[in-house]
């Protein structure tokens, strides 16, 4: 991912040279998808514990729990690479 990002053009799956069309839609998808701000801030695969709480807090508008998980009962980064090499910039 941190190859595609820095550089589509550059990827060896490409069995011939992309045309503009593709390479625009590759573009679009990375910015608008996958490169955003909280992926610059978490790494790839990070979770923002804030934000968890708030996305189960809504969940539980519409759903009764019978005891509301906390945010670490379902993410735990403890398996993620380091911080460092989840980053795209």
């Amino acid at each position: 991912m941190q190859i595609t990002a820095a550089k589509p053009t550059a990827l060896p799956w490409w069995s011939i040279p992309p045309s503009p069309q593709q390479l625009e839609r590759l573009r679009t998808a990375l910015a608008d998808n996958i490169l955003t701000d909280e992926v610059r801030r978490n790494g790839l695969g990070g979770v923002d514990p804030a934000r968890l709480e708030r996305s189960i807090g809504q969940v539980a508008q519409d759903f009764k729990f019978r005891n509301r998980p906390a945010a670490a009962e379902i993410f735990d980064d403890q398996f993620l690479p380091p911080l460092a090499g989840r980053v795209i910039n």
